[in-house]
């Protein structure tokens, strides 16, 4: 996704390195390139456009941090299980909204 000002510009879904390189080279004007994490799309945005700032773009992030988040319950499942007195656990004791205390 190319950021340029007041939204997208461009998506580059399935495009190669050179074809990303090409457009933004043609786009001097692009200031922010939100991108995934693959290194094709850096090289491009860094090669055709130097100043632009590179980002992680949100979908991304989000599947980051999922992964992450699902890693350590993974990781930390035996004290979660510890801790509940429970082998089997109740997804909604995971999420319940924490009513001790007031809120």
């Amino acid at each position: 996704m190319i950021w340029n000002g007041g939204g997208p510009s461009a998506c580059f879904q399935t495009a190669s390195r050179a074809r990303a390189q090409a457009w933004l080279s043609q786009q001097p004007q692009i200031a922010i390139v939100a991108r995934d994490r693959g290194g094709a799309y850096a090289l491009a945005a860094a090669k055709a456009v130097p100043h632009a700032v590179q980002v992680a773009d949100r979908w991304h992030l989000m599947e980051n941090a999922s992964r992450a988040f699902l890693d350590a319950v993974r990781k930390s499942m035996r004290q979660i299980r510890s801790a509940i007195g429970a082998m089997t656990i109740n997804p909604a004791l995971l999420s319940a909204r924490c009513t001790a205390g007031g809120s």
